[in-house]
């Protein structure tokens, strides 16, 4: 509830600014605007969870089959978040902007324990 809270607040915001500034408002206008900073904090959080959840994993792995395993359910959590945080992400450009960010840093994690890891 209160991200709808948050959400309907900086659209009014935006949207009385407007009318501050001179310009004519448009709700279209605030919206996309809305959607792009509500997406960029997904985005933010998503990749924050994955952070704090493979920080959880024990370092050295036994092998990286472990560490793949870590880094799915790392994954879900920070997609979970995301999905339940983004706004309006039309044609998933956030989210491929998420999972462009998590597959690299999969393969950083990757590069401590060999090839294995890297081809994700």
């Amino acid at each position: 509830m209160s991200n709808v809270f948050s959400v309907l607040s900086t659209l009014v915001t935006q949207y009385v600014d407007s009318i501050r500034n001179g310009s004519l408002p448009c709700v279209e206008s605030a919206l996309i605007s809305l959607a792009e900073t509500e997406n960029q904090r997904a985005l933010s959080h998503g990749l924050d969870c994955y952070s704090q959840q493979m920080a959880l994993l024990v370092l050295p792995t036994s092998d990286d089959k472990a560490l793949l395993n870590h880094h799915y359910q790392a994954l879900q959590k920070a997609l979970d978040v995301f999905l339940s945080n983004a706004f309006m992400d039309e044609n998933n450009n956030y989210q491929r902007q998420l999972n462009v960010s998590l597959i690299l840093k999969i393969q950083s994690y990757g590069s401590l324990f060999g090839s294995g890891a890297r081809s994700i």
